[in-house]
């Protein structure tokens, strides 16, 4: 006996959609996997027919969403004949084929359904034979976002940018490898220009970041990340990995200070030490005094008495010795710089670009 398990790509609504939407794919791929009575995978070809139910088994059975006595019906079949079977796998793509089997690429050529029921349930046939009890289709993100998009669209319409600003909200900001003059629609370069928020293509983007880059009355400005790096609000943070300077950041343009989204902060070396490295001072401290006539030189013994060595007739430059007392030096000068103009990281130059 077989067996079949399945993985049916946003079928429900999918279907829903296909016949009013450009742009939604008109074929749903459905695969699955066929075994034998051990769970091995078959290698052949099979004639393999796919049927969509408004319910679950007919009304004489036992199932959780039975059909009335008169509705266990089909409302739609796609039949694929000689299938590839390759260890079991399978993949067909449900609009592409009739009840018959007669195929097309034309994604209007078998249409499904403009109007589906609340639940739909699948069921597989594989030469004549029906695998399992039918199972229930869900469906993916995108699907679902089309869905609604249809169903928006039956109660006055609805734009693709509409859909697209649900997706992706005013306000975000992406890294975009293209130059500036390459910006694409629906996007601003990050660069700090003043916007007007009376107009209406910018009152979204206004609502979104307000003020905070800047601005005042009808004017607000969008951020500027023109040779910056990009860093998260420190919020409430205190675990150690927080901005210790958060309180200090900067604004621009009039814009946010402090830790808030837009405010600004410049570059910085932590503060630290460094080793004395190799500075060192070549001698013990001997050195020379010049003693001038009618001088004399004095040593002092370990007792403290004080001893007449020698009396000088002339001017003589005497050695102390470097054995003479402990004391200190000022080294004067500095340590040799090395480095550029600022502290960096490895880094890439991108466009900072914000939804509009």
């Amino acid at each position: 006996m077989r067996y079949i398990s399945t993985i049916i790509a946003g079928v429900l609504a999918v279907l829903a959609v296909i016949p009013a939407q450009a742009g939604v794919p008109a074929f749903v791929t459905y695969s699955g996997r066929l075994t034998d009575g051990t769970g091995f995978g078959e290698s052949t070809t099979v004639n393999l027919s796919v049927r969509l139910y408004p319910c679950q088994c007919a009304f004489d059975e036992e199932c959780a969403s039975p059909c009335p006595e008169d509705g266990d019906t089909a409302f739609w079949t796609g039949t694929h004949l000689d299938v590839p079977v390759s260890d079991g796998y399978f993949t067909v793509q449900l609009g592409r084929c009739d009840e018959v089997g007669v195929c097309t690429d034309d994604p209007g050529a078998w249409e499904f359904p403009s109007e589906l029921p609340d639940q739909v349930w699948v069921e597989v046939i594989v030469g004549g034979v029906v695998m399992e009890a039918r199972r229930p289709i869900g469906s993916v993100p995108f699907a679902v976002e089309a869905a609604h998009t249809a169903d928006t669209a039956a109660l006055g319409g609805v734009t693709a940018a509409e859909v697209l600003g649900r997706l992706v909200p005013a306000g975000t900001v992406n890294a975009f490898a293209g130059p500036a003059a390459n910006v694409p629609d629906g996007w601003l370069l990050c660069d700090g220009a003043a916007l007007d928020k009376s107009l209406p293509e910018n009152q979204v983007l206004f609502q979104a970041i307000g003020y905070v880059h800047g601005g005042s009355g009808v004017t607000f400005h969008l951020p500027d990340y023109r040779g910056l790096f990009l860093r998260g609000v420190t919020h409430d943070r205190n675990d150690g990995w927080q901005d210790p300077e958060a309180a200090a950041r900067q604004a621009i343009n009039g814009g946010a200070s402090g830790n808030a989204v837009g405010s600004l902060q410049a570059d910085a070396l932590k503060s630290h030490l460094h080793g004395k490295g190799s500075l060192t001072i070549p001698s013990g401290g001997g050195h020379t005094h010049v003693v001038y006539a009618g001088e004399s030189i004095y040593t002092e013994s370990g007792s403290g008495s004080i001893t007449d060595v020698r009396n000088v007739s002339g001017p003589d430059n005497v050695n102390t010795g470097s054995s003479g007392s402990n004391h200190t030096h000022t080294i004067n000068g500095s340590v040799g710089s090395t480095g550029g103009t600022e502290t960096r990281p490895n880094n890439a130059y991108v466009n900072w670009i914000i939804k509009r």
